[in-house]
């Protein structure tokens, strides 16, 4: 219920079917996909970066007037 709430939020629901078929549950699960995974799933580019920013403000607080994250901003 949580995955799909927050999907609706960012108005990305029409991914949710293709996230339980890749295995992703819940919230925590999706919180790690990874890039390859995104377009595995078909994932079109703007939709990945909404996602992906919404992950970064979850779980790291990081403000929407930054850039997003690179892996060395999350060492």
């Amino acid at each position: 219920a949580e995955l799909r709430q927050i999907l609706v939020e960012l108005s990305l629901e029409q991914y949710f079917p293709d996230y339980l078929r890749a295995g992703f549950r819940n919230w925590e699960s999706l919180s790690y996909i990874t890039e390859v995974q995104l377009a595995a799933i078909n994932f079109r580019l703007g939709h990945r970066r909404k996602l992906q920013r919404e992950i970064a403000r979850r779980q790291l607080q990081w403000p929407d007037h930054r850039p997003l994250p690179v892996a060395l901003d999350l060492q």
